[in-house]
């Protein structure tokens, strides 16, 4: 039907037909206009908000509360000339709105408002434009909304009481400002209840003071520009994850604190976050599943889970890089089995805090994790259900470790681990540690009894790594470097002593193995010849350690054998005589031979006994017998004192005419013969060690 319209032209009176609107656009669609319909078009005329109720959502349809979901859109879409829509634009309150509200495609030039009301049926602004706010605050939805690809100049509100009874989306929407939800409800009992993969946000998302989901909120791909907070808010699924947030894109921070709660899984896999990630004082409940999974996340601030943070079930930031600090003071981390935090294969610029009331009732894994700052475990408590507590294999910290004051031992995986100083105490390790290839530049805290604590923590570590298949030096020998590095030489020695002493314990130096076959006699010669060697090198040098024991051996075996050659050359056993023939062989010494001398019983019962060393017929240019010279000459090889060259061991000859116990001289020969011959190999084997050390030592000097 065409609508007849006069026109003037020239004076002449001309009928034109103009095409009418669509159904849904003119005033004169929708008849007689219900009391709550009336108010509210007058109240669009003037800017003004059409308040139909103050109780909060209607939950009847009384008649001056309802409102057309068709009216209201027609309202919404600009009206026409008889219901002028004022440029603060539409705002209702306290409306119960019958039918779907479709708004799909639409252009919405100003503000909507619409407070309080219940709108049972579908609301859908798919690909809709809106250049000004949307706020639905402490409004119902019955069948959720449908918003995706809508875009919005300024911010949406779904806060304030707000309540959706099913899924809410907003899949690639762009909002202009922030998208509000403080103190708002999303339940969706199986499923999703917010869905906005791909949205793009320029100002904040808020979710905090009371927000509640029921169901999975799903914000995958996302761009906020400033803060994603839920703080104070509460995510629930039972069937899932409470949040997917997979490479959701934050300038700002995220914020999980002030008693944020989560049931189910906080998935935030290679999301990148432009300051902090915060979850300071949250709850984070996996139901059996990881608490957080933030694997790959990018976070160009620090990331606190501290305050009171609770984790049931495995925190995950595998692969993370954090460009500040990883901060867990005073956080609580537990679950049934297997790893309760894993931060692998990270890099983290600055520090990492498990300190002080910090606990974990799972393992800690940081495999291979690179930390530019300190590790802090102080007063950490660390309780793994099995094998170890803290893993740290092959990571890095270039500042200090510091691991004291626990509750109880912790058992280290520090396999290949390299930090620059160690700052602990030797008690907070648990016997079975592993530090095979533990590097470190140096030691802090109480330096008392260093190398004895040391020796103890190296002898409790992993006992695979002491046994003889599986032994590991690599721990004992950095000890010893490191000790020797610092200062204290005399640590370092007996670390070294000990290493020693360890690899002979386990048979590593040799060992006696009575052969059951014939090609295990080679064998067992040359372990048995090992063996012996590693005894006396440590027997009398300390395994190269205490060279100067070496010379308290040599001084020793100075003065005995001294103290033997002056009691072997008295008369009772003259066993010590000259040793150059003219003298010996010279009648005119005779009276020197007491037992050749056919007078020796008038002698004897006179009293009177001659030896060789004692002998004054001797002439004085014969050197005299000097029983400390001439042991010190057999001791020292390359060293001439006379001595050894002009005496020696007297064996009297079987044609001798022994008058009294010829057995008992011979016999006393033959042992000045024997301890002579002990003092010269023993003085060569001594001289070779000792210049063997030195040259050791300065090699070693040379080389640090």
């Amino acid at each position: 039907m065409l609508r007849q319209q006069k026109a003037y032209v020239e004076g002449v009176t001309v009928a034109q037909e103009k095409p009418e609107k669509p159904f849904g656009r003119s005033l004169s669609d929708f008849g007689r206009l219900k009391p709550g319909e009336q108010k509210l078009l007058d109240a669009c005329r003037f800017g003004n908000e059409a308040i139909l109720g103050y109780d909060g959502v209607p939950t009847l349809a009384k008649n001056n509360r309802v409102v057309r979901a068709e009216f209201l859109r027609f309202l919404l879409l600009g009206g026409d000339e008889k219901a002028p829509i004022h440029e603060r634009g539409v705002a209702l309150r306290g409306a119960f709105l019958l039918g779907d509200l479709d708004l799909s495609g639409g252009y919405i030039k100003f503000k909507v408002s619409l407070k309080s009301c219940r709108i049972g049926n579908q609301f859908i602004a798919t690909n809709t434009q809106f250049d000004g706010d949307i706020d639905l605050e402490g409004s119902y939805l019955g069948k959720g909304l449908q918003a995706n690809f809508l875009y919005c100049t300024k911010s949406v509100f779904l806060g304030n009481g707000f309540r959706s009874a099913a899924e809410v989306q907003f899949r690639g929407a762009r909002i202009g400002g922030d998208f509000n939800c403080r103190g708002g409800q999303l339940n969706a009992d199986k499923g999703v209840s917010l869905r906005a993969q791909g949205m793009d946000i320029f100002g904040n998302a808020i979710f905090d003071d009371g927000f509640v989901a029921t169901g999975e909120v799903q914000l995958m791909d996302a761009q906020i520009r400033c803060n994603l907070d839920f703080s104070s808010g509460q995510l629930k699924n039972d069937f899932g994850a409470a949040l997917c947030a997979d490479r959701i894109n934050v300038q700002g921070s995220i914020f999980f604190r002030n008693g944020f709660k989560a049931s189910g899984v906080v998935r935030l896999l290679g999301a990148q976050i432009g300051s902090n990630l915060d979850c300071g004082r949250g709850n984070f409940d996996g139901m059996a599943d990881y608490a957080i999974d933030a694997d790959r996340i990018n976070v160009n601030g620090s990331v606190f889970l501290k305050s009171s943070f609770k984790a049931f079930g495995t925190v995950n930031f595998n692969g993370a890089k954090i460009g500040c600090n990883f901060d867990c003071t005073g956080a609580h981390f537990k679950v049934q089995s297997g790893f309760a935090l894993c931060v692998g294969r990270s890099i983290i610029n600055g520090s990492v805090f498990l300190n002080h009331g910090f606990s974990a009732s799972g393992t800690v894994h940081m495999l291979g994790t690179c930390i530019g700052g300190n590790l802090s475990c102080i007063k950490g408590d660390f309780k793994a259900h099995k094998g170890f507590s803290l893993n740290i294999e092959t990571i890095v910290v270039k500042g200090a470790w510091q691991m004291r004051e626990g509750l109880t031992p912790v058992l280290v995986n520090a396999l290949h681990a390299e930090v620059a100083v160690l700052d602990d105490d030797v008690n907070s390790w648990a016997k079975g540690s592993v530090l095979d290839g533990f590097l470190y530049k140096s030691i802090a805290g109480s330096n008392q009894d260093l190398g004895e604590k040391r020796l103890a923590w190296l002898r409790n570590q992993y006992p695979d790594h002491l046994s003889n298949q599986k032994f590991r030096p690599r721990s004992w020998r950095h000890l010893q470097r490191i000790l020797r590095e610092m200062g204290y030489v005399e640590d370092a020695k007996k670390v070294g002593v000990a290493l020693e002493e360890k690899l002979y314990e386990i048979g590593r130096r040799g060992q006696f193995l009575w052969p059951k076959r014939v090609r295990e006699i080679r064998e067992f010669l040359e372990g048995g010849m090992t063996f012996l060697t590693h005894r006396v090198f440590g027997l009398f040098v300390g395994y190269g350690y205490r060279p100067f024991r070496l010379v308290t051996w040599m001084l020793s075996v100075w003065v005995i054998c001294g103290v033997l050659y002056c009691i072997f050359a008295l008369p009772q056993f003259n066993a010590i005589a000259p040793s150059d023939p003219l003298v010996f062989q010279n009648p005119i010494y005779g009276e020197c031979q007491p037992i050749q001398n056919k007078k020796f019983e008038k002698s004897e019962k006179a009293g009177v006994k001659y030896a060789w060393t004692s002998c004054s017929k001797l002439p004085g240019e014969y050197s005299t017998f000097s029983p400390l010279f001439y042991s010190l000459d057999l001791l020292l090889p390359v060293v001439d004192l006379g001595q050894e060259n002009a005496w020696g061991a007297y064996i009297p000859s079987s044609t001798d005419d022994m008058v009294e116990k010829p057995i008992w001289n011979l016999r006393w020969g033959y042992a000045v013969r024997l301890l002579a011959w002990f003092e010269t190999l023993f003085g060569w084997m001594s001289s070779l060690l000792l210049v063997a050390i030195i040259s050791g030592f300065s090699r070693r000097n040379d080389e640090e």
